[in-house]
């Protein structure tokens, strides 16, 4: 038994690596990147490790934890001695029934773009001490996870915390996990009275570009990096580009990124060849961006413009307009450049209003004309009659002077 513990601290270890070397207690020696798929990026592999458990002298080294939750201080797991690199861990207590020992993985940080990754278990048979009769020799072990954003390896000793995943047949098990929402995990691997030899534990992932949203280019199906797929633009938006429908790039991070490029030059980069059409605003909802339809009473005429209120005298009846319809009685001059400008009185209208103000401002003016024209008659006739006063006087006074004078 203590053989079984002493090797599951190593395969605990090779679970958590992140990087393509293992970290401290790894040996370079033992990292060989030709042994991995192309496609496969590791999180952790057992073979880079030159201890996966504590030594059996002191407990000591090592990086996975093993629990002997069944408490019968029979050693559980353990490895053989004076293997460097490709270390096997191996348990075999089928002889005692209620046994439950567990490995338990270091801390496994994932990728912030990855949310689906593969954890690959190959073991084999070691019946040596398990009697073909013995009620609890089984073959399988069990594979559990413990999603946590922080690394803790006292909480991870807790078993409480681990959720099953799946069992684990005897030769190559490959365990999706998906649907990851942390930012890490503990495996867990538990025997519950088993004779099977764990030859390598790795855990990796493979980049794909899942059908979904690229700003308002949306692509309905996955694909691995390099290829390029053909997209369409989201609901309620127009293509913007003269170079054909939309099309996005699957990148190694397992991003897109869109790529409209007329045909024959796949090296240019457009720019976004998808906009929200009049009447609807661009809006994030659920981490994605799509195109929402302005209210009742605004409009919006396409692109990046987001809803505003309907101009003066003018109103929407109905969602998603991009032009508010006049008022009764009021119009937009033929030729107004933009659906923003207010709505105005028609032209006979302001010329009736216009004619009555004529029309009231002629009878003020003829009243007051003929006013003045009386006015300056009158003044015309006393002048006229000052000046014929004064002219007989001048006269009827010259005409006496001129006369002889009396005689006495």
């Amino acid at each position: 038994m203590q053989h079984w513990i002493n090797l599951l601290p190593c395969l605990l270890g090779l679970v958590i690596v992140t990087n393509s070397q293992a970290p401290g207690d790894g040996n370079d020696t033992c990292v060989d990147p030709t042994r991995y798929e192309s496609r496969q990026r590791r999180l952790m592999d057992s073979w880079d490790y030159e201890l996966l458990l504590p030594q059996p002298s002191d407990g000591t080294g090592g990086v996975w934890q093993t629990l002997d939750v069944d408490g019968d201080n029979i050693a559980i797991w353990g490895t053989a001695i004076g293997i460097i690199c490709r270390q096997e861990v191996s348990v075999c207590e089928g002889e005692t029934d209620g046994q439950e020992n567990w490995l338990i993985t270091q801390y496994i940080s994932v990728p912030s773009h990855v949310r689906s990754l593969q954890v690959m278990i190959q073991s084999k048979p070691a019946r040596s001490n398990c009697r073909p009769s013995a009620p609890s020799c089984v073959d399988d072990l069990s594979l559990y996870v413990w999603e946590t954003p922080t690394q803790n390896n006292l909480l991870a000793a807790v078993t409480s915390n681990y959720q099953f995943v799946a069992n684990i047949s005897v030769g190559e098990t490959v365990i999706e996990l998906s649907q990851l929402s942390q930012s890490g995990f503990y495996l867990g691997i538990r025997d519950n009275g088993t004779c099977v030899i764990v030859s390598r534990v790795l855990v990796y992932y493979e980049p794909v570009c899942e059908a979904g949203s690229k700003g308002l280019v949306r692509v309905d199906q996955n694909t691995s990096p390099g290829n390029t797929l053909q997209g369409h633009c989201v609901e309620n938006s127009v293509s913007t580009s003269d170079s054909g429908p939309p099309r996005l790039e699957c990148l190694e991070s397992g991003l897109w990124r869109v790529v409209n490029c007329p045909q024959g030059n796949p090296q240019c980069r457009a720019p976004e060849p998808c906009a929200c059409q009049a009447g609807y605003q661009p809006e994030t909802v659920n981490d994605e961006l799509v195109c929402s339809a302005c209210s009742v009473g605004m409009f919006s005429e396409g692109g990046d413009d987001v809803c505003r209120p309907c101009p003066g005298n003018s109103n929407s009846t109905a969602p998603g307009m991009g032009l508010c319809p006049c008022l009764n009685g009021y119009y937009r001059p033929l030729g107004s450049e933009s659906t923003s400008n207010d709505c105005i009185l028609p032209p006979d209208e302001v010329t009736e209003s216009s004619d009555a103000g004529l029309v009231i401002g002629g009878v003020v003016g003829a009243i007051f004309g003929s006013f003045c024209a009386i006015l300056l008659i009158a003044i015309a006739f006393i002048v006229d009659l000052y000046l014929a006063d004064t002219f007989r006087d001048e006269r009827a006074i010259t005409t006496t002077s001129s006369l002889p004078p009396p005689v006495l």
